[in-house]
């Protein structure tokens, strides 16, 4: 594969001669040799399995006049940016359910012959289960020297620490509950005079400013289950660059963090709202360097849980339909354009209160791939049989408010379906938990379960870079738009403050910190 998304076709493989046609077949005679090949070379009818992937190859390069141009001109098989991204997603076995789907809508007469194989067999998420059974006994505490030397410390001059330049960072301090814009300022503040053992020192890229972070300024502490007291620097996420590091420990399995490597906080309240930090190298991942740019780059945790929590729905085929709440969040846009390369009917649920702001809301997601657009405000359940009488309900449902609007993904839910919970604002703000009647388990056999980017990482490091990789080419064909303003810390901190605690604000806010100087 190269960089154009296209590769050669080996040499040794003609696609004309795989469908037995002419080069200049026309496209009816191309689609009728391809038809007459299902019936006779498909693997439930003695065919081999390599030579009929050659054959849904070939048809599906020549059937597409743009692709068939490209082959008969340079000899290459181009593949678009949502291909590339279905073959990978969940192993590729969900890409291998979207091909079968399409090979026995292409003729309805083969898939009656054909033997019916197993119900789920070619689940999308077979193969992640199957990494998971592989993983054994993973699970089992390993003693290493590094957790060793976490748990006890470092003797003083068994290490040299490094020592760090006289300079101050900007950082956003907290100083008590309330309005953020009242009490939270830009500070500056003395870096310590030297890295201690497993330390490093972080130049931050780009830092989001979140809706939990804005609820954890409010209530003047933490959100989730570690609390601090003001003052404290807000921000979960961002992305960043080691320009110092003193005795880091590896990793995970990988080596030591070392100076130019990026990296994001792997803990939850580690103040990201600076422009340097001192942190432990234990409490960071290490990202690739190319997969996505850094503003994409500091979206990570979103974009992977996107990513996740649409892999993770067993049994999630091309079709269904997926029903969400806070479609507007950087998450809810992510999960329309993914949902749209899986071929997944979305239903976007968003809180807007009147009429002309749902219907520019509306305009802005069907563009991201929302299949409809509903309003919290009113029945969920009501809405759909109204737009869409005869489509079947969505099979997963995904809460991140809480309180009533979960009964409404609830009520709104097939039967057998499953909800899942990644994050719950309300619950946060208000301390109102999501509202499921006890009816959607016993009438309706609904699963509920929720879901944590950071706990998923912890367990699946390795599989970190591939997801990214697979999501930043989507990103650089354009596939996955996040909509954003940047500001800089140290000097319009107060402008993107109130631009992110705006309700109406259609933009995720980053803030970016400038050159670090000389380090």
């Amino acid at each position: 594969m190269n960089g154009n998304g296209s590769q050669p076709d080996g040499g040794a493989v003609d696609l004309y001669k795989v469908l037995g046609v002419g080069r200049t077949a026309t496209s009816i005679e191309i689609k009728r040799a391809y038809r007459t090949l299902l019936t006779t070379a498909h693997p439930d009818r003695g065919g081999s399995e390599e030579h009929f992937s050659s054959i849904k190859l070939a048809y599906g390069v020549l059937s597409d006049s743009k692709k068939r141009d490209v082959y008969n001109a340079t000899g290459r098989i181009t593949r678009t940016a949502e291909e590339e991204f279905l073959e990978g997603f969940g192993g590729g076995t969900y890409g291998k359910a979207v091909a079968k789907a399409a090979e026995e809508k292409e003729n309805l007469s083969v898939q009656l012959a054909l033997r019916a194989e197993p119900k789920g067999a070619d689940s999308h998420s077979s193969g992640f289960e199957a990494w998971m059974r592989s993983r054994g006994g993973s699970a089992t505490q390993v003693i290493t020297a590094e957790s060793m030397a976490d748990q006890y410390g470092v003797t003083m001059g068994t290490y040299e620490p490094v020592a760090l330049p006289r300079v101050n960072a900007s950082v956003a301090r907290c100083n008590g509950p309330g309005l953020p814009t009242e009490h939270v300022a830009v500070e500056s503040e003395a870096l310590p005079p030297a890295l201690e053992w497993g330390q490093v020192l972080v130049h931050m890229q780009a830092v989001p400013m979140n809706p939990g972070d804005l609820a954890q300024c409010r209530l003047g502490g933490a959100t989730g289950e570690e609390h601090q007291a003001p003052p404290f620097v807000p921000g979960q996420d961002g992305v960043g660059v080691v320009v110092k590091a003193c005795a880091s420990p590896s990793v995970g399995e990988g080596a030591a963090l070392a100076e130019g490597d990026l990296v994001m906080p792997l803990r939850p309240n580690m103040g990201t709202w600076r422009s340097l930090a001192v942190w432990k190298a234990r409490n960071l991942l290490r990202l690739p360097p190319d997969a996505l740019p850094v503003e994409h780059a500091a979206l990570s945790v979103q974009l992977c849980t996107a990513y996740c929590l649409l892999e993770q729905a067993h049994g999630l085929q091309a079709g269904d339909a997926v029903i969400f709440n806070a479609a507007n969040s950087v998450v809810g846009q992510a999960l329309l354009q993914l949902g749209s390369a899986l071929r997944l009917r979305c239903l976007a649920v968003v809180r807007e209160h009147s009429p002309e702001a749902l219907e520019v809301t509306r305009e802005r997601l069907v563009a991201l791939g929302a299949t409809l657009v509903l309003s919290d405000v009113r029945s969920l359940q009501a809405q759909l049989q109204q737009a869409a009488p005869l489509a079947a309900l969505p099979r997963l449902a995904l809460d991140a408010v809480g309180g009533a609007a979960a009964a409404g993904l609830a009520e709104a839910l097939a039967d057998g379906g499953s909800m899942v919970v990644r994050f719950c604002i309300i619950c946060v703000l208000s301390s109102h938990p999501p509202e499921l009647p006890w009816q959607a388990w016993v009438h309706h056999g609904q699963q509920v379960r929720g879901f944590n980017l950071r706990k998923w990482v912890g367990a699946n490091r390795k599989r970190v870079p591939a997801v990214l990789a697979s999501l930043g080419k989507l990103v650089a064909a354009g596939k996955l738009q996040i909509a954003m303003t940047e500001y800089l810390l140290a000097t319009e901190f107060d402008e993107a403050l109130e631009h992110a605690i705006d309700e109406g604000a259609r933009t995720k806010v980053l803030l970016r910190t400038g050159d670090a100087g000389p380090l």
